[in-house]
C-alpha cells in the first residue's frame, strides 16, 4: 500500500502470521478466507461491498507491461472460479482498454474498472472497482474493492479507497 491515508478507527486489520499480506476493512464487514487458492474476501453481505485479495504466480517475465498482470489479476477478481460462469449467472471481465492503470513504481500499480454481473434472474448489476497490484518474486498480489455503482457515493468510495490504501505485502 501506499499508505495516504490512515483508516479511522471504524477498521480492523486482517492479518494473521501465515499470510503474506494485511489490509483494513470496516469493522462490520465480515472477512473469509478463500477455499479455492490464497486469498480473502472481506464483505458488507447486506450493501454487497467487498474487499478482495488473490495471490497469482506471475506468467510473464520481470519485464512485462502492467497490462498483463494486472489482466491476470482482474480475470481473478471478477470471475474467481472456474465455475463462474455456470448456472444461469454470467461474470463479464471488461476489456483492458476500458481499465485505467497509474502504475506507482516497477512494483506496484493501481487500477479501476466497472464490471457487469447478469444474475440468475435476469438483472444486470454494475460494479465500480478500486484495486491495487503488488509484484513481488514470482508472485502478484491483489486488492479490489468494488460495490454496486448506482450506490457508491464520496463518502463509500474514500472508504474504498482507504481499504486499497491499507493493503501491505510482507
Amino acid at each position: 500500500g501506499l499508505f495516504t491515508r490512515s483508516p479511522s478507527a471504524d477498521f480492523v486489520e486482517y492479518d494473521a502470521p501465515e499470510l503474506d499480506y494485511s489490509f483494513a476493512h470496516p469493522k462490520k464487514w465480515l472477512v473469509l478466507r478463500n477455499r479455492l487458492r490464497a486469498g480473502a474476501i472481506a464483505s458488507d453481505f447486506d450493501t454487497q461491498d467487498k474487499a478482495s485479495v488473490e495471490v497469482l504466480k506471475r506468467w510473464a517475465d520481470t519485464e512485462a507491461t502492467w497490462d498483463i498482470d494486472i489482466e491476470a489479476m482482474i480475470g481473478a477478481f471478477v470471475a474467481p472460479s472456474d465455475n463462474a460462469n455456470e448456472g444461469d449467472s454470467k461474470l463479464y471481465a471488461p476489456p483492458m482498454r476500458a481499465v485505467k492503470i497509474s502504475a506507482e513504481s516497477d512494483a506496484v500499480a493501481r487500477f479501476s474498472f466497472e464490471s457487469e454481473t447478469t444474475t440468475r434472474s435476469g438483472y444486470d448489476v454494475r460494479r465500480s472497482n478500486f484495486g491495487e497490484v503488488v509484484r513481488k518474486g514470482s508472485k502478484l498480489y491483489g486488492i479490489c474493492v468494488s460495490g454496486r455503482t448506482d450506490l457508491l457515493t464520496p463518502e463509500k468510495r474514500v472508504t474504498f479507497e482507504a481499504i486499497v490504501d491499507s493493503f501491505v505485502v510482507n
